[in-house]
């Protein structure tokens, strides 16, 4: 990895974990602001961060778009690392939680078995 890649990676890996910091704090618990919407699904950061992420490493294995990789890479990393402690101290049910995976099951694996058409495709292509 080039110096321009480390760069670019811990410059947006700061960047975004410190503005998703700020943004909780200065929006918390505002439910009038338009970003404090409950549809169903329960979006978070992490939930944006981890396909950035994800897509910022395959771009790096293949190593194409190196500074673009870097890039997602870093927001995908700050996005879901802001995440990551405070959902360690969420109080939820066991019950409620076995039911949101099984509920999720056909969602997740039709996830893992896109990427993994992608992945293969660009290791054909590649």
């Amino acid at each position: 990895m080039a110096a321009a890649e480390i760069m670019i990676f811990s410059i947006s890996l700061c960047a975004t974990f410190l503005l998703a910091r700020l943004i909780v704090h200065v929006f918390f618990n505002k439910p009038h602001l338009p970003f404090y919407r409950k549809q169903g699904l329960n979006m978070h950061h992490f939930h944006w961060g981890l396909p950035l992420a994800t897509l910022g490493g395959i771009l790096f294995i293949f190593e194409t778009h190196t500074q673009l990789a870097a890039l997602l890479l870093g927001i995908g990393l700050g996005m879901s690392l802001d995440e990551y402690a405070p959902s360690l101290f969420l109080k939820t049910e066991r019950k409620q939680e076995l039911e949101a995976y099984y509920k999720a099951l056909p969602h997740t694996t039709g996830l893992f078995i896109m990427l993994f058409v992608i992945i293969v495709i660009l290791a054909v292509l590649a």
